[in-house]
């Protein structure tokens, strides 16, 4: 930071501003093996929820691809709502069942 209360991130990375902006700072998988345009597969799109005891991962990508089939996202927005609702609808269905565990048989 300069004394004068200025601050140039370029020049405290030691880069000059315009290195800066022809140099992307990318990296990781996500940035490597994103689809531009998203993708059909939600294993592709989605983190994986985190699983209880006795829950499958494999029942939590039927109900992805059941959503990714109905909605069809094709937008970032979209997608993001897609995968929002299959989380949703996994903690819901996890809550009603073990919630019938623990209330036992209907009377």
């Amino acid at each position: 930071m300069a004394q004068n209360g200025s601050f140039n991130a370029a020049k405290e990375a030691d880069r000059t501003a315009d290195s800066a902006k022809t140099e992307p700072n990318i990296s990781g998988p996500s940035a490597t093996n994103a689809t531009p345009n998203g993708g059909s597969n939600p294993q592709e799109q989605l983190p994986p929820p985190v699983l209880a005891a006795g829950e499958q991962l494999e029942d939590f990508w039927s109900l992805a691809d059941e959503v990714w089939d109905a909605l069809q996202p094709k937008t970032f927005l979209e997608r993001l709502e897609a995968g929002d609702l299959c989380h949703a609808l996994w903690r819901s269905s996890v809550f009603v069942v073990t919630r019938r565990r623990c209330q036992g048989p209907p009377d």
